[in-house]
């Protein structure tokens, strides 16, 4: 494995090329990684409607390539195959991850946008619309909007139309508002109108090419039966994988290739430990909903099977069957389901399940399969390629890090400090997530340097920056802010905590010591939490002073980075009597804070 930096140059996208002549058609733009679950199922039910498909696919383990060249092979004039080899971090990041993300440039091939619009540079026609590998078109519905954007045929809208479209606006301003008797009936006329508002749409899209947006249905399918979501409004933070009924909220539409349409990265910290990078595509054009016109598949990948098990043990209570759904009214779902969806797109959905209820296509479940070559895990394999998998990654991790340090011994320190151990477990909680996939590679019979290609393709991706290293600011730490603040503490005993669980493990050893205790924790310990009188607590707050100076380690980690200025700065104020962490569990944190302390003569404990 070298550790020398990829040349990736051609998968840079230089946005001012996408804006040129192409032929009237529609392109479908899919992104693969691991898709094989429903990926067959997906090409069906969209290829008919679309002129072309761009299918680009990154670091597959699966069957995924296969599966694509197959359908090359059946649609040959349609379908076009591209490999992205960047590594690209994942939509749910850890604090790390995502602090890495924001050290990025908005444009890189790190990240889905980038990934994005390398797929729409591949494009050949007008105009375009992103697809995901889990989604189940209603084939007929999505054609029709595909032949609109096809057609440059003049026609007339009817009063009709008209006054469908303006009653649909009317029910999305005023959904909100105090049912009188004359908005009800609005609302229902509005209703009973959606065919003339569909007819409405496509006529503009023959004429003015307008923009519109697409959405679905969530389903889930546990022993046999169809289920959907009820959602939950703590969504974001507790109950983030308790979906609403419905998907896509103005983020699929068709669209005009061009520099101005293109993705962005959307950084969205939610919660700590739940951070997300999405991409968007920001643009001062008019959006028209084009109702619900796929089954999405999401919440049944394979990889997901456990997650959702949980869920609906923890939660029975907001999943519904689809024969249920499918019966029930939109009101009858608020008032006796107590249905949840985002104030910001309720209108939208209830408009369109109400409208379109009775002539979604709910057979196209019924009669669809997955694909019957998909391997099942037995225990056993289960049990043998984690093993191996552990055993492989750490001794990859290792060997990169001696790559890294064999070429230059000053690219692993700080100051006085080695960060090999810290970073050793830093990597290792990244690649972690990739062990499903390898063991489904594995299982399919493919390689240990098959199944490994993503980890090496992490491990390559960091760029080192040849400058000097090993520098120590020479700040006085009597000028730091912190100073006056943590001065009182000086000489104590250091206790640091990650969790609830090690604050509740270690208060037992805390009573009755008569020595000062400074609780260093990384969440906020309520005020009501009973501690002893020799014990304050304080939680974690990164320094914005640095006392290294290491532009590799900076950039390539930047959440190591602050963490270790964050340490020394404590360390060198407090000089504390002793530092203590629970051996419950190894982070790259504990092992930072321990090293340095060690480093410092400070003597060390692990209770």
């Amino acid at each position: 494995m070298s550790s020398k930096q990829q040349d990736y140059t051609e998968y840079t996208v230089d946005l001012s090329q996408l804006t040129k002549e192409r032929p009237l058609g529609v392109t479908g733009i899919l992104r693969c990684q691991n898709s094989a679950d429903f990926l067959d199922a997906c090409i069906e039910s969209c290829i008919e409607g679309l002129d072309e498909l761009i299918a680009v696919y990154h670091n597959c383990t699966d069957e995924t390539a296969n599966i694509l060249k197959r359908k090359q092979s059946k649609y040959p004039n349609k379908i076009k195959i591209f490999e992205y080899h960047p590594y690209i971090y994942p939509i749910d990041l850890t604090d790390e991850q995502f602090q890495e993300t924001m050290n990025l440039p908005k444009d890189s091939i790190h990240l889905l946008s980038g990934y994005t619009n390398y797929a729409i540079s591949k494009v050949t026609y007008r105009y375009a619309i992103k697809i995901d590998s889990d989604q189940l078109f209603f084939s007929e519905s999505f054609k029709k909007y595909c032949d609109a954007y096809r057609t440059e045929q003049k026609v007339r809208i009817n009063p009709l139309e008209q006054i469908a479209y303006k009653l649909y606006t009317s029910y999305l301003h005023n959904s909100k508002k105090d049912k009188s008797p004359k908005r009800k009936w609005q609302d229902w006329l509005a209703i009973k109108m959606v065919p003339f508002y569909f007819s409405y749409l496509k006529k503009r899209i023959k004429q003015d090419k307008i923009l519109v947006s697409l959405s679905g249905i969530n389903v889930l399918q546990k022993n046999g039966e169809w289920l959907t979501f009820l959602g939950d409004e703590k969504i974001d933070t507790t109950y983030r994988d308790i979906l609403c009924p419905f998907n896509g909220v103005r983020d699929l539409f068709f669209f005009e290739v061009s520099e101005e349409m293109t993705y962005q990265a959307c950084y969205l910290p939610k919660a700590p430990g739940y951070n997300q990078v999405l991409e968007v595509m920001f643009h001062n054009k008019k959006l028209f909903d084009g109702g619900l016109i796929w089954f999405h598949l999401r919440p049944c990948l394979q990889k997901h099977t456990e997650t959702y098990q949980y869920w609906y043990e923890k939660a029975e209570d907001r999943f519904i069957s689809l024969e249920k759904f499918k019966k029930c009214n939109y009101s009858k779902l608020k008032r006796r389901k107590n249905l949840f969806i985002c104030s910001r797109f309720e209108p939208m959905f209830s408009y369109f399940y109400s409208a379109q209820r009775h002539s979604i296509p709910w057979r196209t479940l019924v009669n669809w399969r997955q694909e019957e070559s998909q391997e099942k895990m037995s225990s056993l394999d289960l049990g043998k390629y984690k093993i191996e998998f552990d055993t492989i990654i750490q001794e990859y991790i290792r060997t990169a890090i001696q790559e890294y340090e064999v070429r230059d011994t000053l690219r692993l320190m700080l100051g006085n400090h080695s960060i090999k151990n810290a970073l050793f477990v830093y990597i290792l909680s990244f690649i972690s997530k990739e062990q499903m996939d390898y063991i489904r590679s594995r299982i399919a019979g493919k390689s240990i340097e098959e199944s490994i290609h993503n980890i090496s393709n992490f491990l390559n991706h960091f760029e080192w920056i040849e400058k000097k290293r090993n520098t120590t600011n020479n700040f006085n730490i009597d000028n730091h802010l912190w100073t006056k603040l943590l001065s009182p503490y000086k000489r104590c005993c250091l206790v640091y905590l990650t969790d609830e669980k090690e604050l509740a493990h270690v208060s037992t050893f805390l009573q009755g010591k008569e020595i000062p205790i400074l609780l260093l924790s990384e969440y906020e310990i309520p005020d009501d939490t009973e501690l002893s009188e020799t014990v304050t607590a304080a939680q974690v707050e990164f320094s914005e002073q640095k006392v290294f100076e290491n532009d590799s380690i900076e950039q390539n980690f930047p959440r190591l980075f602050l963490y270790a200025n964050t340490f020394e700065t404590i360390l060198r104020i407090l000089s504390p009597s002793k530092v203590v962490c629970l051996a419950s569990s190894k982070t790259y944190q504990k092992e930072l804070l321990l090293g340095f302390a060690k480093d410092l003569n400070t003597k060390i404990e692990c209770w």
